[in-house]
């Protein structure tokens, strides 16, 4: 995973389904408002010469069932920090799709396995991740 040299930059978005709108994201680890978390963060790699910066958009409607999702520098969440992955792939995955669990393959490209918030730890690790800082 490529790291950030110092002076660089960091995007985070929350991308929404169309229908969704945007919605307060609580971290359900701590509680904590995930605005309040990346205030948090932004404090923390300015110290570094890295910035954060966040938004929230809608999203295409590439992944049917999925209403949010959290990007950092386009990639999603998940290829920083993979969540444990489903005892059978695709059994709890959203997406409406023609993949079979006995394959393991998921019709959305994924093994089926995705963050459905957005925990405060996995946030912070993710972004340093992202950042090459040590963690």
């Amino acid at each position: 995973m490529p790291v950030k040299p110092a002076g660089r930059s960091i995007i985070l978005t929350i991308e929404h389904s169309p229908d969704e709108g945007m919605l307060p994201h609580i971290c359900p680890d701590t509680g904590r408002r995930l605005e309040e978390v990346i205030s948090d963060l932004q404090s923390l790699l300015e110290e570094r010469g890295i910035a954060l910066s966040f938004s929230e958009t809608v999203a295409a409607p590439a992944v049917p069932g999925r209403f949010h999702r959290l990007l950092i520098d386009g990639r999603p969440l998940e290829d920083f920090v993979p969540p444990r992955k489903p005892l059978r792939p695709c059994a709890e995955c959203p997406c409406s799709c023609d993949a079979s669990p006995e394959s393991g393959k998921c019709g959305s490209g994924g093994d089926g396995a995705y963050w459905d918030d957005f925990p405060e730890s996995v946030v912070r690790l993710a972004v340093l991740k992202a950042a090459g800082v040590k963690h």
